[in-house]
Order: C-alpha cells, then structure tokens, then sequence
C-alpha cells in the first residue's frame, strides 16, 4: 500500500482523543501533517521515503493504544479537597497544556491535555513558552465548568 496525505488522514481522523489523554502520541502526527503541507504535495502523491518512515514508526506507537488503562472514575469524594494543578511547555515544533487533579497525599490524577502546532513562522521560544501559558489559562474555565465540585485551590 502506497503511502499518501489522504492515507494519512483517513487514519487520523479515526481517532478519539475528546479529554487530550492520548495528546503526547497524537501531536507527533500533527507535526507531520504539518511538515507535509510545507512539502506541497498533492493529497494522493506517494510521500518522501523520510515521511513514509515517520509514519510506520507512528502506526506502530498507535499499536499501544489499546494497552493503556483510563479510569472513568477519578477516585475521589465528594469530601476530598482537590487541587487543580496546570502545566504549560512549548518547543519550536509544538505546544501543550496538561491539567492534573491532585488529592493532597493520595492521588494525582490526569484529567485533560491539549497541544497545538507553532505557527510555521519561526517564533522565538519564550514567545512560544507565552503562547502555551495562554493556551493554559483559556482552559481553565472550561475545567471549571465540567467539575462537579469546585477545586480547593487551582495553581497553573
């Protein structure tokens, strides 16, 4: 089987990442669609063999999906005092957000990641570092809104 953007994103847009758990393996694509695109193929070209291997490198990480274990229930009480613990981190090629629910001396849980691809423009890094803490911020709220009970104290 030939290996094409369309291929490629027949397979991507299969996959389900609603609350961002599956972020760190998916933003590896999204790097190479991007990359892709800045190649201007046509959608049904075969790819670079560079990209081709990319690819069934990917295709392999995707394998392990179905061995990851993702709790419904985040383990904690109406009683418990929660935190809200936020972390943002960029590089040239991407950034990202990453949310955890934290039981002090119990759990820390992951409950949301988002990544995003920097811009094609060469940003410098600590504008790429201030793109993510506004990444961070702007999902605050809507961390907010789905709990059902309100964190003790929410540090980002």
């Amino acid at each position: 089987m030939q290996i094409t953007k369309r291929t490629i994103l027949s397979k991507i847009v299969r996959l389900f990442n609603l609350l961002g758990w599956l972020a760190p393996v998916i933003v590896i694509v999204k790097v190479i669609m991007q990359d892709l695109w800045l190649e201007s193929l046509d959608c049904d070209s075969v790819l670079p063999q560079l990209f081709q291997d990319l690819w069934t490198q990917f295709r392999g990480n995707l394998a392990e999906i179905p061995t990851i274990c993702i709790p419904r229930w985040l383990g904690m009480f109406e009683s418990d005092n929660w935190q809200l613990h936020g972390f943002a981190d960029a590089s040239q090629q991407a950034y990202a957000a990453v949310f955890y629910a934290v039981v002090p001396g119990r759990a820390f849980l992951l409950l949301t990641a988002k990544t995003k691809i920097a811009p094609t423009k060469v940003q410098s890094l600590p504008r790429l570092e201030l793109c993510a803490a506004t990444f961070l911020v702007r999902l605050v709220p809507h961390i907010l809104n789905a709990a059902q009970q309100p964190p003790k104290a929410t540090h980002v």
